[in-house]
Parts: structure tokens; sequence; C-alpha cells
């Protein structure tokens, strides 16, 4: 499609983008296209920059998600809660847990706000690296003040306590 003379909007560029990602895992095909439409003139849109963060992400270049997340605000976009919960979900992923939780002060801090899968991201991650202490605080710190906690949350709170023998 890059080749090809007639034009092609973001829009399409995106959708197959995202199909590859979603059908085959194919995240360095996907950046690699993605930077081949940037090379020929072709502006990402939000969504786009979201896939190459999260194709980044299971990669394991978190610097190069968060270079993504600075060039949105380079181009003038705002990160959407999507944006926002793959980098924390990145974070998550590649143990670095800690570094989550700084993220989400940081964002908070910076006035973003966060969803209910935002915060079911971040509990999931602390509880899989075992941090059952800090996602417990974590909900007690949500429930009823920044989002509807749900049963995703809490039922991932008690796994964790099951698998450590504290219930």
């Amino acid at each position: 499609m890059l080749r090809m003379r007639h034009t092609t909007t973001i829009v399409e560029f995106t959708r197959i983008l995202s199909s590859i990602v979603k059908t085959k895992n194919h995240y360095t095909t996907v950046l690699s296209l993605s930077r081949q439409m940037e090379f020929n003139g072709i502006i990402p849109d939000l969504l786009m920059l979201n896939i190459s963060i999260n194709c980044y992400c299971h990669l394991h270049q978190m610097n190069f998600a968060f270079s993504v997340n600075t060039k949105i605000f380079k181009i003038g976009y705002l990160p959407t809660t999507v944006t926002l919960t793959t980098l924390i979900n990145g974070l998550c992923l590649n143990g670095k847990v800690q570094e989550a939780l700084n993220f989400h002060d940081h964002v908070i801090a910076r006035g973003f706000r966060l969803n209910e899968v935002s915060y079911g991201t971040l509990i999931n991650g602390l509880c899989k690296m075992g941090e059952t202490r800090a996602a417990l605080q974590m909900l007690k710190r949500i429930e009823g003040k920044l989002v509807d906690t749900n049963v995703v949350m809490y039922s991932t709170v008690i796994d964790r306590l099951c698998k450590d023998k504290c219930v």
C-alpha cells in the first residue's frame, strides 16, 4: 500500500496494522511499516501511536514506548487512558511494577485520569509480581474515590492472597 500511487488514509493503515498485531503478533513488522509510513510523509494519528507503544511494550523495549509517548505530545495530541494503560501494562509485563506505580503517580499529578481498566491492570501487575500488600493498598486507595472498583480487581487480589496462602 505504501508503494501504490492512490492515497491511502491513516485510518486504513491503522486498521491494517491493528489487524496484523491482533492476528499474528508481528510487532516488529508493524513497527517497520509504521516507520515507512512516516518516512513517506504520513503523519500518524493517536491510534497508530498507541499501536506502536503496545508493540514496543510487547518487545520489552519500554524506552522506545516512552519515546512514542513523548512524540504524542510533540505532535500535539494528548495521551488517552488507553495510551497510559498500555504503558502501565508494559511496565508490569516487563517486571517494572515500581516504575508502573511511579508512572501512575506522575500522570495523576499531571491531571490525567485513569479508569477501571487502568487500575485493574496496575493491581494485576502488582499481584503477578507478588506485591499483594501494595495491590491491597491500591485497592483501598481507589475504592469509592478515584474509580469504581469491580469484581475483576477483587478477584485478582483474592487469587493472589490464595496463592500466598493468606486465605
